[in-house]
C-alpha cells in the first residue's frame, strides 16, 4: 500500500524539541565555563583566594534557589515558565556584552553576571530536568538510562562545543562571547515553544493552580515533602548522599583548583583552560553517549566506582604531570563523570514519584551542584595555606574515609536496575 507523501510525519518530536533546547542552552554554559574564570583569573588578574570566592559566589543561589526552583515547577506549565525563565535570562549577558565594550568589566560587576546566570539557571534545572521524563516514552530503567545518557551526552557534547568557541577569547573577544549566550537564550524561547502542550501541564493532575498565589510557608511545605520522599527511598537516599560527598569534595576541584594549575603551573590561559574544559566534559559526553547504546545493569557499583576516579586523578596532579599527560588524567576523570551522572540521575529520575518529580530532581541537582560553593571557598583557602600541589592530596585522602563508609552503611554497592538479569 503506497503511503502519500502528506502522511509522512517531518516535524520534530517531543524529545527532538527537548534536545534541541539541551544542545542550545549547555552551549551557552559551555561558553560560561571558559569567559567567567578568564575573565576572573586571566583578564582580571584575581588572587587565588578571590578566584576561589568567585566560583563560591557563583554557585551560591544553588542552595538558596533550586529547591523552590523545584517546588515552582511542580506547580508550573512547563513551557510557559521555561519561556519567562529564558526571556529573563538573556538580560544579564546583554549587560555583561556592553560593559565590555565600554571597557567598564570589574570584578564585582562579573561576579553580579554569574549570580545572575546561576540564579535563572538554579530555576531552569528542575523544570528542564522534569520535562526528561514526560518527553520520553519508556516505562523502565533501562529505557530511562539510555534517554538520560542521550541526553547527558547531547548536554556535554554542546558544552564541548561552547568550551571550543570560548577558548577563541583572544581573538572572538569577550563581548562577541557574552553576545553568543545571550542570542543562545533567545533560540531556547523558540525551542521550548515548539513543544505540545500535554507534556508541559501541571505535574499534579489533582491541581489546578500554578500556585503564583502561595506564600513561602506553602513553598516550604512542598520542599519538605520532596525531602520527606527523597528520605523514603532506599534508591534515591544513597544516590543523593553520594553525589552530595563527590560534588563537595571535587566540584572545587574542576571550577578553582584546575584552572589555577593551569595558570600557576603551565603558564597557560584562555586557550589551555578550554582544552582542560574539553578534555573533562567531553569525556563525560564520551561515557554518557556509550551509556545510552550500552546500559548498565549494577547501577550502584558504577556509581561508586567512578565516584574514586576522581581521587586518584587528584592524587596524580600532586605530581605535576607534563601538560600533555595531565589532560589525558583529567579525559579520563570526565569519563567516569558521565558514568556517574547517568547513574545517578536515571536511578533519581525513575524513583521520583511523579507529583514530585521537579521537588526531588531539586534536591538532586542541590547535591549535586549546591556542595560546589563550599568546597570552592574551601579549596580557595587551602591553596593559600597549604600551596596549590599540596591541596590536591586533600579530596584524595578524604575520598579513603567517603568511599568505605558509603560501603557499609548503605546499601549503594548492591543497587541495580530494576528488572536487570543479573
Amino acid at each position: 500500500m503506497e503511503r502519500n507523501s502528506s502522511d509522512i510525519q517531518l516535524k520534530p518530536s517531543p524529545f527532538g524539541w527537548y534536545m534541541t533546547n539541551q544542545v542550545i542552552f549547555f552551549n551557552c554554559v559551555g561558553i560560561g565555563l571558559v569567559l567567567y574564570p578568564w575573565l576572573v583569573a586571566v583578564v582580571l588578574e584575581a588572587s587565588a583566594l578571590w578566584v576561589g570566592t568567585a566560583q563560591a559566589l557563583q554557585m551560591l543561589p544553588m542552595l538558596f534557589f533550586l529547591l523552590l526552583g523545584g517546588a515552582k515547577a511542580d506547580r508550573s506549565h512547563l513551557q510557559r515558565w521555561m519561556m519567562r525563565l529564558y526571556a529573563i535570562g538573556i538580560i544579564p549577558p546583554a549587560i555583561l556584552c556592553f560593559l565590555l565594550l565600554t571597557d567598564n568589566l570589574t570584578y564585582v560587576t562579573v561576579v553580579l553576571y554569574a549570580v545572575s546566570m546561576s540564579t535563572i539557571g538554579a530555576f531552569i534545572g528542575p523544570a528542564r530536568d522534569s520535562l526528561l521524563t514526560r518527553v520520553t516514552e519508556t516505562n523502565t530503567d533501562i529505557g530511562m538510562q539510555r534517554a538520560v545518557g542521550f541526553a547527558t551526552a547531547g548536554q556535554f557534547g554542546a558544552q564541548f562545543i561552547g568550551i571550543t568557541l570560548a577558548g577563541q577569547a583572544d581573538a572572538l573577544g569577550a563581548a562577541t562571547l557574552a553576545g553568543l549566550i545571550a542570542v543562545g537564550y533567545a533560540c531556547c524561547i523558540f525551542a521550548i515553544g515548539q513543544l505540545p502542550d500535554h507534556v508541559s501541564e501541571l505535574n499534579d493532575e489533582n491541581t489546578t493552580t500554578d500556585g503564583n498565589g502561595m506564600g513561602l510557608t506553602e513553598r516550604f511545605q512542598e520542599i519538605r515533602e520532596g525531602f520527606e520522599a527523597v528520605w523514603a527511598s532506599d534508591r534515591i537516599r544513597p544516590t543523593i548522599t553520594m553525589i552530595a560527598l563527590t560534588g563537595f569534595l571535587f566540584m572545587g576541584a574542576v571550577m578553582v583548583f584546575m584552572p589555577l594549575m593551569i595558570r600557576d603551573v603551565y603558564n597557560g590561559g584562555a586557550f589551555h583552560i578550554s582544552i582542560l574544559f574539553v578534555c573533562f566534559f567531553g569525556g563525560i559526553g564520551v561515557s554518557s553517549t556509550l551509556l545510552s547504546q550500552y546500559p548498565l545493569h549494577q547501577q550502584g557499583k558504577a556509581l561508586m566506582l567512578a565516584a574514586s576516579i576522581g581521587a586518584v586523578a587528584m592524587g596524580c596532579f600532586f605530581f605535576t604531570p607534563p601538560l600533555w599527560l595531565f589532560y589525558v588524567i583529567v579525559a579520563v576523570w570526565g569519563l567516569s563523570g558521565g558514568v556517574s551522572m547517568s547513574m545517578s540521575r536515571t536511578i533519581v529520575q525513575r524513583a521520583a514519584p511523579e507529583a514530585m518529580r521537579a521537588r526531588v530532581l531539586s534536591i538532586f541537582l542541590l547535591a549535586m551542584m549546591g556542595t560546589g560553593p563550599i568546597g570552592s571557598v574551601i579549596y580557595g583557602f587551602a591553596i593559600k595555606e597549604m600551596g596549590l600541589l599540596n591541596t590536591a592530596l586533600l579530596p584524595a585522602g578524604l575520598m579513603l574515609i567517603v568511599w568505605p563508609a558509603m560501603f557499609f552503611a548503605t546499601d549503594l554497592w548492591s543497587l541495580k536496575a530494576k528488572g536487570a538479569p543479573y
